[in-house]
């Protein structure tokens, strides 16, 4: 956004806020009945599922339905608001936000029967939210009423065994139970309460239609025959399960002017690894010791809000959250150290060992097609966690009857940790040799251990030493990603007008640290074999400090017609998978081209966008509307890879923000609800998204060739581009 723009927004914000000042009415008396913030649902181009669109529409994922929104493009299993990447949504919950910085997804996914409603924005948004690029989903849970109330509702195909028909066709072992309570909290007056509890099993959670088959696989002549034949049959996939339970809730009280809101949420999940496409073939002989992926998931919520005058209230807001998924071995679970021990594994039968950490390898065809070997252990093991903890102050002012203030503050603090080992065979043989063999029994610092360590089993971690313990200090500490932002926000109604200026100011710190010189990270070569970053040269990140203005003007016409126009600037951090690694686990060993195994994002600054956008809303008699939405959206600051090619002997890639997206599209929308049991919407959007790089990692294929080729520079269409779409949905009830 170039600075003659920024400087007019920001000149309209203050002159608008000096207007309400001085015409700020100082009679003690005066009542304002109508809320003194404007929230998305008040913008002509947000969209609103209900109770009755959750329950009615064929889908149950969010996922699946955000994607009935105009504009918004759900492919290869990721969302795409009005053309921007994936992970630039953030998401709420009873106005809490519960999206996970590391993933840039929302932490779990609210049970569809405990909502009340969906607030959808694919982009426009007021000043109070922020950190996303392309939108916000904002989801209200139900609370409970004055009378108990008790709903389930059970759905599965689970008629018949595996491979089996029913009616013509066959059971996916699908079973989705559903258990709501609500009502009055006994023993105390004005508290209410919700509970929702869901129980998800898939049996087989990738369907695939096959023609059963088998094949005589023939051995290479140094390899060992084939125990049996491959079969591929429709049971082969049918032991891909996936398991989850959850349960959400809340509490609510309500005093007067005082109303104080705890909403909490757990869940668990688990479904197996090595049983799906394409794995199930490679593990064909093996799949008694498929690994299993667990999940798990908390938050907690508290909201107070009080009135102190009717025309003045303070909301605040903590909360809690955590996430964390372990990828553990079905017969030793945590305990990674016996993975590869032949003594552990003998114990539970499995004996085809070459040696004390090393199993005899698997079979192969004649033309080099490869098949783990019956009963080979699982080789690593992964766990992470996520979790945050966060504090918002709101204070709401109505200066007149017609003029509304809004001021709030939001603080974020994340403590991020992972420990995955990919070779636990070979660190094993490697602390073996060091305690019991010929080698030195001993290091020349803990750090040199440490990188070795890291080196030999392919080990990243941060927040846990490289041994898999918890640690809080020293060069293994967690990192604690902070982002504060701060907004102002000023509306005023006149005949029919809204005119609402607002600047947020949003500061970002990953946490993490980061080269003294990025050019020459200055790598320390021990014993010929591991290149060391010594703890100088590494120094704390940066903190990202922007200004992003805000402004709509709306008119309402007496027939209930709308037309508004909006302008804003948006940041948001990329998602922080991409960026938080350990730093034993970026160098390569000498023989290698790079100094580095990965691109590394300790450079990475906040992506920005700017967005305008007209509305019109027209009613179409009583129960009929027709709704179109014209936006232009700039993007630029997004990340990509580049490569360091003049740092001496050293060069690596590296996440740079140099990628850029423009994009414009037209929305209709008719809509009809006549109040009781039909409703129906027609949706087209008209779309061109353009950019240099698909996804971060667009540009690796040319930065990473010998010589580098140039990426491209070049606008075009990027992947998830769809020009037309189209949607209709209709439901009749009696």
């Amino acid at each position: 956004m170039n600075s003659t723009r920024l400087v007019w927004l920001v000149v309209s914000w203050c002159m608008s806020l000096l207007a309400a000042m001085a015409q700020q009415d100082t009679n003690p008396d005066t009542t304002v009945t109508s809320t003194p913030a404007i929230s998305l649902s008040g913008i002509p181009s947000s969209h609103r599922f209900d109770a009755r669109d959750i329950r009615s529409f064929p889908v149950r994922g969010m996922d699946q339905l955000l994607s009935l929104v105009p504009g918004v493009v759900y492919q290869n299993g990721e969302l795409h608001f009005r053309g921007g990447r994936a992970g630039e949504v953030r998401y709420y919950l009873d106005g809490h936000a519960i999206t996970n910085a590391f993933t840039s997804r929302s932490m779990f996914e609210p049970i569809p029967e405990a909502l009340e409603g969906i607030n959808v924005s694919a982009g426009v948004s007021n000043a109070r939210f922020g950190r996303a690029l392309s939108g916000q989903v904002m989801s209200t849970m139900k609370t409970g009423g004055q009378q108990l109330e008790i709903f389930g509702d059970l759905r599965t195909d689970e008629f018949v065994g595996t491979g089996k028909e029913f009616l013509g066709t066959t059971s996916f072992g699908h079973r989705d139970a559903i258990l709501t309570l609500g009502g009055p909290l006994p023993g105390l007056d004005q508290t209410r309460f919700f509970l929702a509890g869901r129980h998800l099993f898939l049996r087989n959670r990738q369907p695939r239609f096959v023609t059963p088959f088998s094949i005589d696989l023939q051995a290479y002549q140094y390899s060992e025959p084939f125990p049996g034949p491959l079969v591929i049959d429709q049971t082969t996939f049918a032991n891909n399960t996936e398991e989850q339970n959850v349960v959400q809730g809340n509490i609510v009280h309500e005093d007067g002017p005082l109303r104080i809101q705890l909403t909490g949420h757990y869940g668990s999940g688990s479904h197996t690894l090595g049983s799906e496409w394409p794995s199930r073939i490679q593990r064909f002989y093996n799949q008694r010791r498929n690994s299993e992926l667990k999940t798990t998931s908390a938050f907690l919520g508290l909201t107070g809000r009080y009135a102190f005058t009717p025309s003045t209230s303070l909301e605040v807001r903590a909360s809690y959250g955590m996430n964390s998924t372990r990828t553990v071995d079905p017969d030793f679970g945590e305990t990674w150290t016996l993975y590869a021990d032949s003594a552990a594994n003998a114990a539970i039968g499995y004996k085809d060992f070459d040696s004390r950490w090393y199993f005899r390898q698997g079979y192969e065809t004649e033309y080099w097609l490869r098949f783990d070997r019956t009963g080979i252990f699982n080789d690593s093991y992964s766990r992470q966690s996520q979790s945050f903890w966060t504090g918002a102050l709101e204070v709401k002012h109505a200066l007149t009857d017609r003029m509304f203030l809004t001021f709030a503050v939001d603080i974020e603090r994340w403590t991020m940790r992972e420990f995955s080992i990919g070779d636990i065979s070979n660190l094993m043989f490697f602390y073996d040799r060091i305690y019991s063999g010929p080698l030195p029994k001993t290091y020349a610092s803990p750090e040199v251990r440490r990188w070795l360590a890291a080196r030999v089993g392919n080990v990243d971690a941060y927040g846990y030493d490289v041994d898999g313990n918890a640690v809080d200090e020293g060069p293994d500490a967690p990192y604690h990603p902070l982002f504060v932002s701060a907004s102002a926000s000023h509306t005023w109604h006149l005949a029919g007008f809204v005119f609402e200026t607002g600047l947020r100011y949003e500061s970002f710190n990953m946490g993490i640290g980061m080269f003294r010189d990025h050019r020459d990270p200055h790598l320390v070569v021990y014993d010929g074999n591991a290149e060391v970053i010594p703890q100088e040269n590494i120094v704390d990140s940066k903190t990202y400090g922007l200004l992003l203005p805000r402004i709509r003007a709306q008119y309402s016409a007496q027939n209930g017609a709308e037309i508004s126009i909006t302008a804003g600037c948006y940041a948001q951090m990329p998602s922080l998978d991409r960026i938080l690694h350990s730093f034993p686990s970026m160098v390569w060993p000498l023989v290698h081209d790079h100094a580095f195994s990965r691109p590394i994002g300790l450079m990475v600054q906040p992506e920005r966008c700017e967005l305008f956008e007209a509305a019109l809303r027209q009613p179409l008699g009583k129960y009929a509307w027709l709704e179109v939405v014209a936006y232009l959206k700039d993007a630029w600051r997004l990340i990509t890879i580049r490569r360091i090619r003049d740092a001496g002997f050293w060069d690596y890639t590296y996440y740079a923000n140099e990628d850029e997206t423009r994009m414009k599209g037209l929305e209709l929308s008719l809509g009809l609800d006549n109040g009781g049991g039909l409703r129906a919407r027609l949706a087209y959007a008209l779309s061109e998204v353009q950019g240099t790089g698909t996804y971060p990692g667009s540009s690796i294929g040319y930065v990473d060739d010998y010589p580098a080729r140039l990426p491209p520079v070049e606008l075009y269409l990027l992947d998830h581009n769809q020009t037309h779409r189209g949607t209709i949905l209709l439901s009749a009830r009696p």
